[in-house]
């Protein structure tokens, strides 16, 4: 199985590319971007353009849609000369991290860059120690690996941190995994930039202490491999992203775990679907969807306070099989130059194995219009089955 995906990765790879088009260009307003990568953005979304109906808003949405810029202008002053003026975000942050749980705290700070080196690229560096967690956080993405139709994602996480599994109320697991987590995908674009072809490995390797008396599990090691399918078709409208998302992997594991005589492999996918309603208000809607095959609690993902599992511990549900969907209504109520407030009601569902669960409350977000950052918020809410009443501050809506 491993060998057929790379075989079929291997003739993605040598498929042509598209070729450039014959323009000629001006750009004004980029200081921290490169002009080559504004050129190079713009010669891609006007081959998109040209099935559009209107050349200079079909290009102005396609970049606008890399979220590094809060304006976007395109003036056509001929058949094929075009005026780019853009107004950039600040996309350079620090950004604190703070948790108290139990008596004991976790602390960080995570620097974020979305637009490294002028080029459009994202790098993340972030550290977090305490009582809780002590984990280094690096990632690289490159969406346009040196101005080609391929993309490049790496993941490292270096982490010793407690766990507490638990199935509804009931804790089940505690115990402290130390090691690391190395992931990447090489992917080639196709479709325009709408569908994205992958191939996704990780390298996982923890070990385990026992905290208090619970079964230990045994140190693990794993490499996994597989194809990775990503399908953007949405447009960047400030606090929502009308259209969908979706990102669908089947991970194979190469070589046999201890628990099971059989190769494990994991199904993971995720549907997320936003559309404006009336009033520039919108409705979102995400599927998540995970099922491990011959795994166990060290090889399975980890879910919990994101959207679709919010009032749940993050990381404390380790399911074989889990299913949730998240239901946001996204209202604004106050726009000032700075930014949007937003206010979202929502309601998840879920069933994680055998334990089904189901959280409704709201949130208030920022959207900031001129900081490269999705939101600022504090969310609100009720899950009967695992944390309750729960109050917690969020920077995103939990995608």
């Amino acid at each position: 199985m491993v060998q057929c995906i790379l075989f079929f990765f291997s003739v993605l790879l040598v498929l042509p590319s598209q070729a450039k088009s014959d323009y000629q260009l001006e750009v004004r307003g980029n200081k921290r971007t490169k002009e080559s990568y504004l050129e190079h953005l713009f010669s891609d979304c006007w081959e998109e353009s040209e099935e559009g109906k209107s050349e200079e808003k079909v290009i102005e949405q396609c970049i606008y849609n890399n979220k590094i810029f809060s304006s976007v202008k395109v003036i056509k002053k001929g058949k094929k000369k075009f005026l780019l003026e853009v107004e950039e975000k600040w996309t350079l942050l620090l950004i604190p991290y703070f948790q108290r749980q139990e008596g004991s705290s976790s602390y960080g700070l995570f620097a974020v860059e979305t637009n490294l080196m002028g080029y459009g690229k994202t790098g993340i560096l972030g550290y977090i120690g305490g009582g809780l967690n002590q984990m280094l956080f690096l990632m690289y993405k490159d969406k346009e690996l040196f101005y080609s139709p391929y993309s490049l994602k790496l993941d490292l996480f270096l982490r010793e941190k407690e766990y507490e599994r638990r199935e509804g109320e009931r804790v089940v697991d505690i115990f402290k995994e130390k090691g690391r987590d190395f992931s990447g995908a090489l992917g080639r674009y196709f479709w325009g930039k709408r569908l994205n072809l992958a191939l996704f490995a990780s390298d996982e390797n923890f070990t385990y202490s026992r905290v208090v008396n619970y079964q230990l599990p045994e140190s693990y090691h794993q490499i996994w491999v597989g194809p990775q399918v990503n399908i953007d078709w949405w447009d960047y409208k400030h606090y929502f992203q009308e259209g969908l998302k979706f990102t669908a992997q089947h991970e194979f594991a190469t070589k046999k775990l201890s628990s099971s005589p059989k190769k494990a492999h994991r199904l993971y996918a995720d549907l997320d679907m936003e559309k404006e309603i009336f009033l520039q208000t919108a409705l979102a809607f995400r599927v998540e969807y995970y099922r491990g095959i011959h795994t166990d609690v060290r090889s399975n993902y980890k879910f919990g306070q994101k959207r679709g599992s919010r009032g749940i511990q993050s990381g404390s549900l380790w399911p074989n099989n889990f299913i949730s969907l998240g239901l946001d209504y996204l209202i604004p109520v106050l726009e000032y130059s700075y930014g949007s407030y937003v206010a979202a009601p929502y309601y998840d569902w879920g069933k994680s194995d055998d334990v089904s669960y189901h959280s409704y409350g709201g949130g208030i977000y920022l959207y900031l219009s001129k900081i490269n950052l999705s939101a600022v918020g504090f969310v609100a809410g009720y899950n009967k089955n695992f944390d309750k009443n729960f109050f917690t501050f969020t920077i995103g809506r939990g995608f």
